[in-house]
């Protein structure tokens, strides 16, 4: 794997100008990083009773606990963050206004 392509630290906290993307929420594990992955999530909900949290601070204890992450550049795609109905509504617009133009 590309190592400039190795994800080193997750969170809302990481200065925008230091970072290389933003994760579109769309992610594929391997079945043994998935594995821990579980177990990460299981005692955070679970033990911790932790359910306000991002989950993608689940990714960094992955990262902090050496499982390797890697990017894939999805650029050439069209998406967006949907989290109301209007946001929904927009994206209907956008996606049936990009089928017209083809």
């Amino acid at each position: 794997m590309d190592l400039k392509r190795r994800v080193v630290e997750i969170g809302k906290e990481v200065n925008p100008s230091e970072a290389e993307g933003e994760s579109i929420g769309i992610e594929i594990f391997g079945k043994d990083t998935l594995a821990v992955l579980y177990k990460i999530l299981d005692r955070k909900i679970v033990a911790e009773n932790n359910v306000n949290e991002f989950y993608e601070s689940a990714f960094q204890e992955l990262v902090n606990i050496e499982n390797d992450l890697y990017i894939v550049d999805s650029t050439e795609y069209s998406s967006m963050e949907i989290d109301t109905e209007s946001d929904l509504k927009v994206a209907e617009l956008l996606v049936l206004n990009n089928l017209s133009q083809k």
